[in-house]
Order: structure tokens, then C-alpha cells, then sequence
């Protein structure tokens, strides 16, 4: 009978029959969610494991995506938790009975520091400034190292094992006086101690949670919003842009779009084909935006002959035949100038091409 191997801790290793029935439907579909959608942690979420889910998709699939790589290894044994098949509670009841305290394991450290580190540091780009006294920077400090306990609290609260945020805390705030006394270069180390305590503070949860759909949906999207508010925030105060040779705060640079004349002119054109849409439709609106920005050229072909819409194929012929004479570089004996005809008629010769050939569709879709 084939087997999988089930790494409930990391380094323990339990083997179970092949999966069949429902369990082995769960896992194709597990796999496919994470061969799509891996990177967004879809295949956690539909495992029932929200705070892995988060995790993934807040480090680009873990980390750059090694968090991704090593699920490729890890599915049948979340599919077994997951749906807590009979062989998988049997050999976690016996692994209870003989560890009080769980393994945390390599790569959940790795993880709980990791999140808590970037927790950190978006909290301290966030509510930093230049201008605030020695008070504040404290606080900041404080904050910071406490957001960085949320990170590691997240990772080292999934599937059957937990710990309690204070312990989290406790161990982000030991290392409080070297951030205070040496700066922010020393936050990471917040992190990584309080992963540490976690590690010794885990315990076994008796279940897993069996909250539904919706209510876990909203729990990640509420997380998932602080998130990339403070990634948002931290990114529009501390990045810079670099433009003929200056660097510019990338929050000046927003502004300074947000009072330039092509900002204002793109907002009058916005408002402008919204008053469109509200009196003619959306389908008049399509045809309005295709005509502005002339996909097939037949504007810019007018403009370079000098006619309008209006113009017969007979008058089309005739301008094209006066310019295409006009511009024909053997007229020309100067070699510089004869280059300059050369692209003029080039560009007359296309557009003649482009409106004869709009014309004749055009008549004989009318013929039709």
C-alpha cells in the first residue's frame, strides 16, 4: 500500500495509508488552488488554515515563494489534519501524550520571525518622523516592538498548536533598551526573541476551529486591510523617487502630480466622458473612448493629408496623388533633405493606405 509521509512536528514523521474518497478530492482541489493561487496562500484558506493563508500572500508566497515550495511537500499532511482522519488523531493523541509542550519547528520560527520582523518595521516607518522628540521615539519604539509580537503570534498559532500573545509580547519587549539605546537597526532582534519564548510557551489545542466561510473570510480580510494600510502608509512616507539626477519624497511627488496640469486636465476629461455616460450610455461611451484614442490610426491619417471625414475616395485619390508628388524624394538633390522627404512620404503613403482601406470595407459593409 503506498503511503505519505505526515510531519505533524519537525522531527517527528508518521506515515499513513494512501488517501481515498473524499480526502483525495480534497487534496486535488487543495493542489490545484495552490498551483494557481498558491502565492496568495488560496490552498491555506481552503484548509482551514487562515493564518498561514495570510502569511503566504504577505511574503510573496512565503518568503519569495519558499514557503510555496515547501507546501509542495506538506499538502497531504494539512489535508489530514484538515479533515482529522482517523490514522492522523491517533498518532497526534500519542504525540500529546508523550510531548506536553509541542515543537515549534525550523521553518514556523523562521516564519514567526520573518512576519515579525516586517510587522517591526512597518509600524516604525509608519509613525516616524524627524521632527518628533526623544518621548516619542520611545513610544514608537514600543509600538513597534508590539506589532512585531502580533507577527510572531500569527505563525505560531495554526493547526493544532498555540501560544499566548502575552508570552509574544513579553519576549519582543526584552528587547526593548538595545532598540531604545542603538536605534531601529535592532528591532529585528524583538522577533526573534520573542519566537524564542514562544517556543518554549507553545501548547496542544484540543480542536481545531471550525468557524465558517464567511466569518473566516471577513478575520483575513480584516488583517489583510491593516496590512497593506501600514505597507501603504510606510511606502508613501519613507520612498523616494529619482528623477534627472534629483531624489524627491515620493509623497511630495504625489502632490506635486495631484496639482500638475496634465493631472488637471485628465480630471476634466474623466468628468467629461462621465457627463457622456449619463446621458448617452455606455455603449455610445465605448465608441466615444475608441474614436479618442484612434486604435486604427484613421485621425492621424486625416491630420497628415489634411482632410477631414467628410472627404470622397475620388478627393482622397487626388490629395494623395498632389502630396505623394509633392514629397517624392527624388525631387530632392541634398542628401540631408532628401532623408526628411524620404520619411514625409512615408508617413503620406501610410496613411493614404490606412483611410482607402477603412473606405472600401466601409462601402461595401454599406452595399451589403
Amino acid at each position: 500500500m503506498e503511503t505519505y509521509n505526515f510531519w505533524i512536528t519537525g522531527s517527528h514523521i508518521l506515515e499513513i495509508p494512501d488517501l481515498k474518497g473524499n480526502v483525495e478530492k480534497e487534496c486535488t482541489s487543495c493542489l490545484y488552488s495552490m498551483v494557481f493561487l498558491g502565492i496568495l496562500g488560496v490552498h491555506q484558506f481552503y484548509l482551514r488554515r487562515n493564518h498561514h493563508a495570510f502569511f503566504l500572500w504577505a511574503t510573496l508566497g512565503g518568503i519569495a515563494g519558499i514557503g510555496w515550495l515547501r507546501d509542495l511537500f506538506y499538502i497531504p499532511t494539512y489535508v489530514a489534519a484538515a479533515n482529522e482522519s482517523e490514522e492522523y488523531m491517533s498518532e497526534l493523541n500519542e504525540l500529546k501524550s508523550k510531548k506536553k509542550v509541542p515543537d515549534q519547528g525550523v521553518c514556523r520560527w523562521a516564519a514567526s520571525v520573518a512576519l515579525g520582523y516586517i510587522f517591526a518595521i512597518l509600524m516604525y516607518a509608519v509613525l516616524w518622523s524627524d521632527h518628533l522628540n526623544e518621548r516619542y521615539v520611545n513610544t514608537i519604539i514600543v509600538l513597534a516592538h508590539t506589532f512585531g509580537a502580533l507577527g510572531v503570534y500569527i505563525p505560531n498559532n495554526e493547526g493544532h498548536k498555540a501560544v499566548s500573545l502575552g508570552w509574544c509580547i513579553l519576549g519582543a519587549y526584552a528587547t526593548l533598551p538595545l532598540t531604545i539605546m542603538y536605534g531601529e537597526d535592532y528591532l529585528f532582534y524583538g522577533p526573534l526573541v520573542s519566537s524564542s519564548v514562544a517556543s518554549y510557551k507553545m501548547y496542544w489545542k484540543n480542536e481545531q476551529s471550525t468557524q465558517g466561510f464567511c466569518i473566516r473570510a471577513l478575520y483575513v480580510l480584516a488583517i489583510s486591510i491593516i496590512y497593506l494600510g501600514l505597507l501603504s502608509t510606510a511606502i508613501y512616507y519613507n520612498a523616494t523617487i529619482t528623477t534627472k539626477g534629483e531624489t524627491v519624497p515620493l509623497r511630495e511627488a504625489v502632490q506635486n502630480f495631484f496639482n500638475s496640469k496634465a493631472w488637471k486636465e485628465t480630471k476634466e476629461t474623466l468628468s467629461q466622458l462621465y457627463n457622456y455616460y449619463t446621458h448617452h450610455g455606455w455603449r455610445a461611451l465605448w465608441e466615444e473612448f475608441l474614436t479618442a484614442f484612434d486604435p486604427q490610426g484613421e485621425a492621424h491619417a486625416y491630420e497628415v493629408l489634411g482632410l477631414n471625414k467628410s472627404v470622397t475616395l475620388k478627393e482622397l485619390k487626388a490629395t494623395y496623388k498632389s502630396l505623394a508628388l509633392k514629397y517624392h524624394p527624388d525631387k530632392e538633390k541634398q542628401e540631408a533633405k532628401k532623408k526628411e522627404m524620404a520619411d514625409k512620404f512615408m508617413e503620406i503613403q501610410k496613411a493614404y493606405d490606412i483611410l482607402l482601406k477603412l473606405k472600401k470595407e466601409r462601402t461595401q459593409k454599406q452595399e451589403l
